[in-house]
């Protein structure tokens, strides 16, 4: 059985003590609420082309490449993401404070 003794022994205790560097299942939980929290607010105070521009800034697009995709100026796609942010930025604060009088 040379087979067999050539083979690395693992013992599964020490497999299963090791820290688990990923999200927890809390963390993926409360990351999804977030996000469809967000997507709620931003479906009722967005315009369609404030999502999309939100949107693909956080997919890692640029705003040059958004510029080519959508056929806008550059001046158009920065201030159309500004004011979404900053739209954003309010109704999420609100909602947050309610949060709190809860």
């Amino acid at each position: 059985n040379s087979y067999r003794s050539s083979q690395r022994e693992v013992r599964l205790d020490d497999t299963f003590d090791r820290p688990h560097s990923g999200p927890t299942a809390d963390d993926i939980a409360i990351a999804n609420d977030f996000y469809l929290k967000y997507r709620e607010i931003a479906e009722r105070i967005l315009n369609p082309d404030e999502q999309w521009v939100v949107e693909l800034r956080a997919g890692g697009l640029t705003n040059p490449e958004i510029c080519e995709l959508m056929g806008k100026s550059y001046s158009w796609v920065s201030s159309t993401h500004f004011r979404a942010i900053k739209k954003l930025a309010a109704a999420w604060n609100n909602w947050l404070g309610e949060g709190e009088s809860r």
